[in-house]
């Protein structure tokens, strides 16, 4: 499923943002962020009403998402929603599984652009992601600015970054620098940034 929000209604929400034209990226401090992990064997829960995907999938709606980190593990997203009420609520609702709230480690960065053209040219250019095979509702692992982060195609002109807290502004910077250079035509100028 794909989120179709304005770039305005999520820079309602955000801490950091920049924007350069009409692409913008924020910083996203509403939103819960918690891992969950099922042991082997066990039946796969549908935490919150959302289905876990499997391998490189992300689902995800009505301000709810989660998207598959590893075997048996998944990260779940909630906005407007505190770690300690979302921990709260899966723990109550699903005894025996693993649950750490993660806002403490990681950052969630969005992209958002007028069009899915502009958000692939960044990503080829800043990540070591098949392009052609990342469509909306796929998540993965990649490299960025000598940071792994998990990718989110969260719909053709939107992207979510999950950032480790301490590599965060190393990526702001060259996220930034790149929609700077895009936007006045030096993309094809520099060499990707991996």
């Amino acid at each position: 499923m794909t989120d179709a929000r304005t770039a305005d209604t999520i820079a309602a929400q955000t801490v950091r943002e920049t924007r350069v034209g009409t692409t913008v990226l924020s910083e996203r401090s509403d939103m819960a962020l918690i891992s969950l992990g099922v042991k082997r064997g066990a039946q796969v829960p549908v935490p919150m009403g959302v289905s876990l995907p499997g391998p490189g999938a992300w689902h995800g709606g009505r301000g709810l998402g989660a998207f598959w980190t590893g075997p048996g593990q998944w990260m779940l997203e909630a906005e407007h929603m505190s770690e300690v009420d979302m921990t709260r609520n899966l723990r109550h609702g699903m005894p025996g599984l693993s649950i750490s709230a993660q806002g403490a480690h990681r950052v969630m960065l969005e992209l958002v652009a007028c069009d899915a053209q502009t958000v692939e040219a960044l990503m080829a250019r800043l990540t070591d992601l098949e392009i052609d095979s990342f469509a909306p509702g796929s998540a993965r692992s990649a490299h960025l600015a000598g940071s792994e982060v998990f990718v989110i195609r969260r719909a053709p002109n939107r992207l979510a970054l999950l950032v480790a807290r301490n590599d965060s502004s190393r990526v702001w910077q060259v996220m930034n620098r790149a929609m700077v250079e895009r936007a006045a035509g030096l993309r094809g100028a520099l060499e990707p940034v991996l």
